[in-house]
This record gives C-alpha cells, sequence and structure tokens, in this order.
C-alpha cells in the first residue's frame, strides 16, 4: 500500500507537465500539437487557426515543434515551417514557402510559391512574399510591400509602403534547404 501512495502523486503531477507548458503557447490561446509525418510532434495550433491535415490526422505542411500558429492564422500544401517561427492575426503560409527561426509572420501577411523566410524577419501588415524571394537576417517587411520572383533582402532592412521588390541582391546568408 505505501508503494501506491508514492507512486500517485508522481503520476499526477507528471500528467499536468504538458498542459502547464501548453498554456504559455500562443499567449494561453486554447490548442494542441500537432503531429507531423512518422507520427513527430509538431507545434502548436490555436483552436482558431488552422493546419491542413490528411486523412489520419497527420500534418501536409511540415510544423516544427517550436513553432506557433495562433488566431486565425493558417498553414497549408507543402509549407514548412520550424524553429521558434510564430504565424498570428490572420497570416497564410501555403505552397511551398519556408518559416525558419524565430521569424514571425502576422496581420493579414501572406508567405507563399517557394519563398524563405529566416532568422528573426518580421512579415506583417498587408506584405506579400511569393516566387522565390528570400528574406533573412532581422529584415522587416510590412505595410503593403511586395517581395516577388527572386529578390533577397537581408540585415536590417525595411521594406515597406506600397514597395514592390522582385529582383535584388542583398545577400542571405546560411540558406535552409
Amino acid at each position: 500500500m505505501p508503494f501506491l501512495i508514492f507512486r500517485f502523486p508522481l503520476l499526477v503531477s507528471l500528467s499536468y507537465f504538458p498542459l502547464a507548458q501548453a498554456a504559455s503557447e500562443c499567449n494561453g490561446l486554447p490548442g494542441h500539437y500537432t503531429v507531423n509525418p512518422f507520427q513527430r510532434q509538431g507545434g502548436f495550433v490555436a483552436k482558431s487557426a488552422f493546419v491542413e491535415v490528411d486523412s489520419d490526422g497527420v500534418n501536409v505542411p511540415y510544423v516544427g515543434r517550436g513553432v506557433q500558429v495562433c488566431e486565425l492564422a493558417s498553414v497549408s500544401g507543402n509549407a514548412r515551417l520550424t524553429g521558434f517561427a510564430v504565424l498570428y492575426g490572420s497570416a497564410r503560409v501555403y505552397g511551398k514557402a519556408q518559416v525558419h527561426g524565430d521569424s514571425q509572420v502576422y496581420g493579414n501577411a501572406k508567405v507563399s510559391g517557394n519563398a524563405q523566410i529566416f532568422n528573426s524577419v518580421h512579415v506583417f501588415g498587408n506584405a506579400k512574399i511569393y516566387g522565390d524571394a528570400r528574406i533573412c537576417e532581422n529584415a522587416w517587411v510590412f505595410e503593403n510591400a511586395r517581395v516577388h520572383g527572386d529578390a533577397n533582402v537581408s540585415g536590417e532592412a525595411w521594406v515597406n509602403g506600397d514597395l514592390y521588390l522582385s529582383t535584388g541582391q542583398f545577400q542571405c546568408s546560411g540558406l535552409w534547404h
């Protein structure tokens, strides 16, 4: 009998650990952790957000463990989110787009095509990143800006207003594949 007394409190405390961890995701919004192919744990998705899943409930896009998809954000297609990327507001990531590191996509921003975003990038407002564009290293793209084609934006560059950038050589180092 004493054996059961010791084990029960330990089991209860371990079973509540994931709930305490999930409370901080998406600023406390209710949600769940997704499942990536091969039954690997995915990131956190708020109940109000959307991540495309197949008939088995497995993510179609890859959503890494540290990723948060919050509020009304959505991820679909063959998109890939890794690191500690955060999507919120009504942001959308789709196609074969990639968001990595601690980058954030929010507001009504859209990232699509083969676009790559990594290393502390902020994309927000009504900004659109698409085609083969690469945004990296602390760059901010916002308001109604469009970055597309083979444009590369990096450093601490700000692309904003109604600017359309379709080519450019701002070097991005450490590209993700």
